[in-house]
């Protein structure tokens, strides 16, 4: 009998580790579940640049491109990381973003005329 428990124990996952004091709640956690189950890791957009992005992991920031995948599903500029954004990244150096988790809050720009450009 203890060696099924033992077998068991071993084909659980393992607890997902998150960045320690950026935001990480019960909300994030849940929409998280997928993408754990696929491997990946979530981090947190801290720096954005044209083609390259900063991800702050558990394990410390990292430099992060898009996955091919990704890339190819973007429609528009909205749809690629922000700086604040939770994504879900592959565990390699560069990290891989695969997601971008569904934001709850958005900065937007707006036109002269008090319409607020599109993302």
């Amino acid at each position: 009998m203890d060696r099924l428990a033992h077998d068991n124990a071993a084909q659980s996952p393992a607890p997902l580790r998150v960045p320690v004091g950026l935001g990480w709640d019960g909300g994030w956690a849940s929409a998280f579940v997928p993408h754990a189950a696929a491997g990946l890791l979530p981090g947190r957009v801290v720096a954005a640049h044209r083609d390259a992005w900063r991800v702050a992991l558990a394990t410390g920031d990292r430099d992060a491109q898009l996955s091919g995948r990704f890339r190819f599903d973007v429609v528009g500029p909205g749809d690629l990381p922000a700086v604040g954004d939770w994504v879900a990244v592959t565990d390699s150096e560069p990290a891989l973003v695969s997601a971008v988790l569904p934001r709850r809050t958005a900065f937007g720009r707006h036109r002269g005329s008090g319409q607020a450009a599109a993302d």
